[in-house]
């Protein structure tokens, strides 16, 4: 990698015209001086091409029509000439040396294929909520992921704005497929990214997470809609990881699906609420026993967690459907939680 390698930023853009320029300043002022902003409008009705129109030479502009946010990478990254690759949400924001940092972590391992950071979640108005993600109690894991992935399922990582990829391995994933991650395209980078190489985890804050109404996906009860949504792309994004296992280590994961806590609770949810929508084949036996021994055995949680997440998946196959999913809410939605569930879990994070 050059001194002073080229850092591209990619910013997809769809209607958030009142967030999008100070995306853009955020870019355009980093403290690194070799950077390029490509900007992708996906199909905007507002007055996004306008202001991006306002930047003229100072950024890199594609207008195209609406295909979603894998449409928005693919075509961002086809003319990106940087070393170095960060996908910026239109309605987050960038820390002015957050790319400089970055460059130094790609300069000191050449094996390093992502580095990562986490975001401070602000509101529609740029104000700060408090939190930030992924959580400060949350360790993001540095090194070779692949012993864990290949383990777990995944890894923690952060919202798209908290990544940045190494332009040579992207090409090895890129162009994404656009009809299946028309939404979560950071979902198949992440996952996928890590089989290449090394990742750095910086733990420090190096952007803003807006959430807003356009974009606040946090609800009071399951959105099945959404979950059926995420169950296809997860298990695109395991078929794929299933290949380049063979491809690159001639190891056979197939059993890693079965691992991932997260995917395997959403089939779970949708397979008990929704079976006639139920967009792959499985059986709620063989599920809820799978995920009643990955809480058990594959988890690096505290015992009193695990206890929890076992039980779950035990009451999902014995209640009706209407009792199993004022569990699920109760569990996944502080909001609908009645006094009795919010002293049972504060009591298991006491202990965790």
């Amino acid at each position: 990698m050059k001194k002073q390698p080229l850092v591209s930023i990619l910013i997809n853009n769809y209607n958030y015209d009142m967030f999008l320029s100070e995306a853009i300043e955020s870019s355009l002022n980093q403290t690194y001086p070799n950077i390029e902003v490509i900007i992708v409008d996906d199909g905007s009705t507002d007055r996004s091409a306008e202001i991006i129109n306002s930047y003229q030479d100072k950024v890199i502009p594609v207008l195209k029509a609406n295909g979603g946010q894998a449409s928005a990478f693919n075509a961002g990254f086809a003319i990106a000439k940087g070393e170095i690759i960060i996908f910026l949400d239109s309605d987050d924001v960038l820390l002015p040396d957050i790319v400089e940092k970055v460059v130094l972590a790609f300069q000191a391992n050449q094996n390093v294929v992502k580095v990562q950071y986490r975001l401070q979640v602000i509101d529609v108005n740029s104000q700060p909520t408090g939190e930030i993600v992924p959580l400060s109690s949350c360790k993001m894991p540095n090194g070779d992921l692949k012993p864990q992935i290949f383990k777990f399922g995944s890894y923690t990582w952060p919202p798209t704005s908290g990544n940045a990829f190494k332009a040579t391995m992207l090409r090895q994933l890129l162009p994404m497929p656009e009809d299946v991650y028309r939404i979560s395209a950071d979902r198949y980078l992440n996952n996928l990214s890590v089989m290449f190489g090394t990742v750095v985890s910086l733990d420090e804050i190096g952007g803003f997470y807006r959430v807003h109404g356009k974009n606040n996906f946090r609800t009071t009860k399951i959105n099945l809609t959404k979950l059926r949504r995420q169950l296809i792309g997860a298990a695109k994004v395991h078929a794929k990881k299933r290949e380049l296992a063979r491809a690159l280590y001639s190891l056979d994961i197939s059993y890693v699906e079965s691992r991932d806590l997260l995917h395997m609770m959403n089939r779970i949810i949708v397979l008990k609420l929704d079976r006639q929508n139920y967009p792959l084949t499985d059986s709620l036996l063989n599920l809820c026993w799978q995920g009643l021994i990955v809480s058990l055995v594959y988890c690096d949680y505290h015992w009193s967690r695990k206890l929890v997440l076992a039980s779950w998946f035990v009451l999902m196959f014995l209640v009706p459907n209407s009792m199993a999913e004022n569990i699920t809410n109760q569990i996944f939605y502080p909001n609908t939680r009645g006094g009795f569930t919010r002293k049972l879990l504060a009591t298991v994070k006491k202990f965790a």
